[in-house]
């Protein structure tokens, strides 16, 4: 029907058919496959245009080669392009893509393509620059195994893969393999540029060991993201795989293997042809649950390269929240596998912090040592909680809460009020870690040292509580064989349980070499013992001011008038060391006598002597050992 100007037909394909030799002004077009199917619109012919492609949604060529432009502001609308949900269109969807993306581009500009229907199936969809793609609340498919849903293909250009997928924003949809599987990835969105995330949803199935998300770039933004359904290994959330700033808020990862995981694989090829190192990451406010798996991690992987490339730095984790490690794996992993020497780790300024965990359960062997690990790290930081669910028996000997290892600089604040049947923090070998403000509670089955040392040089434990140790183990242990040198172990408070019948507040074994230690402002008065009988092969010390723990004894002693030395026996409370400070004064007069001095220092005893025998009523001497303060140090 003809009125004026305007033409009214019933679809695309009609427009695309038309062939009168006069064309109205305009078009309009009732539905793109069939009337009030939602791809109709009115079109305008351009009859200045002359070779514009037929994009199949915003522009039309019709039989005689005239451009017909689809009148519209803002957003477009996937059933423009006859996008409408019905079967697989995949090609349909890919093809909309790249028009409207070439489009944007050169109009250096971002275009949005709403998809308003309730479910799609394709696939896969490839991801092109200056495109929002707005999947609403819809549901999208995979009709059939292999690739990812969401997907870039990085180009090597000039040595670099970045440049082409720039001004990327995804919104909406939820993701669902439908039996199907992604070998790798569900979502593999590589070297954009300011990608953004909101909203998305990617659902696991048991079948598809492939991440969730993998993503890497720069100045990427992910928000409110969820990831569901994952139960296995190989089953990652939220993937960072390289780039820098990089911001991941809010969601919920439910995954098989680890929630929120930083670093990238060497043998990947793409990845490995143009190395892009992970620096300025921060997770905020993340609620996870790792089946089998961490609920952060930031790693470099066995057969990465030693170059700046590959490193894993200044990634905060902040507010992370929920299960980790729930049948398997660990809670926390920084770690370079790389095995670099102490300092050179490729692994550094990571930090998760105001995170609180629950680990493990009571029925499970957790298959692995540690729940936090810092392995050949520098310069990160765990502070938070965690709760520990253990099975009574069958867990690993020697598991641990926290296992600092090959790190320099680790800053340790753990709150984890209950250790049951495992140790709780262990540190070294390691340089400059610091423990503090930590409260670490054991139990009647802790089998080891809530604090434990071995190899730990120029360490820090301050404002600690160590409590409930089971009776006959040290609270804080320095293990046996290793050099731990210049360490303080200051203002912590330890203890054991109730009714202790052997153990110590501070172990230190005599095949320990430890020196330049300073032990002091401690309260051990809850302890069986306070500290190991005597401090062998420990030099240069200083052990004070701790409560329940007296380093100092003091006496009097009398040289008799006719001797010229007498033995102190004094008792000390811990021993004494060949350095330690023994002190005397004369308190009465000399008599004949006219020098005195100190000889045969030992564990037990020293003497006093005179030059002269002093007649009279003898020689009188006050004397003080204090075996906790070497002046050495």
């Amino acid at each position: 029907m003809t009125t004026g100007t305007l033409l009214t037909i019933d679809s695309i394909s009609s427009l695309r058919a038309y062939a009168a030799g006069s064309p109205p002004s305009t078009f309009n077009v009732q539905g793109y496959a069939a009337p009030g199917d939602g791809g109709g619109g009115l079109f305008v012919y351009d009859p200045f245009d002359m070779s514009s492609t037929d994009n199949g949604g915003t522009i039309i060529v019709d039989s005689l080669g005239r451009r017909w432009y689809r009148l519209y502001s803002g957003d477009i609308y996937a059933e423009w392009f006859g996008v409408v949900g019905t079967g697989d269109e995949t090609t349909t969807i890919n093809s909309m893509v790249s028009s409207v993306s070439a489009v944007a581009v050169a109009a250096s500009t971002q275009l949005t393509i709403r998809f308003n229907g309730p479910s799609y199936q394709t696939a896969g969809i490839a991801i092109k620059p200056n495109l929002c793609l707005d999947f609403g609340r819809a549901t999208i498919t995979k009709t059939v195994s292999g690739g990812s849903m969401l997907y870039t293909t990085p180009v090597l250009i000039s040595g670099s893969y970045y440049g082409t997928y720039n001004n990327i924003t995804i919104r909406g949809g939820t993701f669902n393999l439908n039996g199907k599987t992604a070998p790798g990835h569900i979502v593999y969105l590589l070297y954009t540029i300011g990608l953004r995330l909101e909203n998305v949803t990617v659902t696991h199935q048991s079948q598809n060991l492939s991440w969730a998300f993998a993503l890497g770039g720069r100045h990427m933004i992910v928000e409110g993201c969820k990831v569901l359904g994952g139960t296995v290994t190989l089953q990652d959330g939220i993937h960072i795989y390289h780039g820098q700033y990089i911001c991941v808020n809010g969601g919920y990862v439910e995954s098989g293997d680890d929630a929120l995981p930083c670093g990238g694989e060497p043998t990947d090829p793409i990845l490995s042809a143009s190395p892009d190192p992970i620096r300025y990451v921060t997770f905020n406010g993340v609620t996870v649950n790792a089946t089998q798996g961490t609920a952060m991690k930031c790693y470099v992987n066995t057969g990465a390269p030693a170059n700046a490339n590959w490193q894993v730095t200044d990634v905060i984790y902040t507010g992370i929240v929920g299960q980790c490690g729930v049948t398997s794996g660990q809670g926390i992993a920084f770690e370079d596998l790389t095995a670099p020497a102490i300092g050179s780790g490729s692994v550094q300024r990571c930090v998760a912090r105001d995170f609180s965990l629950i680990y493990g359960n009571t029925a499970t062997n957790p298959g692995t040592a540690y729940a936090i690990e810092l392995n050949s790290t520098v310069d990160c930081a765990v502070h938070g909680k965690i709760q520990m669910l253990l099975p009574a028996s069958g867990v690993p000997s020697g598991y641990r809460v926290v296992y600092d290892h090959g790190s320099q600089d680790s800053d340790i604040s753990v709150k984890c009020p209950n250790v049951p049947t495992a140790l709780g923090i262990y540190v070294g070998p390691s340089n400059r870690t610091t423990v503090r403000d930590s409260l670490v509670i054991g139990s009647s089955a802790t089998n080891g040292p809530l604090l434990e040392l071995f190899n730990a040089t120029d360490f820090k434990a301050s404002g600690n509580r160590f409590l409930n140790q089971l009776s006959g183990q040290s609270v804080i242990a320095f293990a046996a064989g290793g050099t731990t040198s210049f360490g303080e172990i200051t203002r912590n408070t330890l203890s054991h349980a109730a009714s202790p019948t052997a153990g110590f507040g501070i172990g230190i074994v005599s095949s320990t070499n430890a020196a330049y230690l300073d032990i002091s402002h401690n309260n051990l008065s809850a302890c069986f013992a306070p500290i190991s009988g005597v401090i062998t092969g420990v030099a240069f010390f200083n052990i004070h001011d701790n409560l329940a723990l007296s380093t100092a004894v003091v006496g009097t002693a009398t040289v008799a008038a006719g001797a010229t030395s007498v033995t102190v026996t004094h008792g000390s409370s811990i021993g004494a060391d060949n350095f330690a400070d023994y002190q005397a004064w004369p308190t009465s007069a000399w008599g004949s006598a006219t020098t005195w001095w100190l000889s045969n220092i030992g564990a037990a005893s020293f003497n006093i002597n005179v030059n002269i025998a002093p007649g009279g009523p003898g020689m009188t001497f006050g004397w003080r050992v204090d075996t906790g303060k070497n002046p050495n140090t």
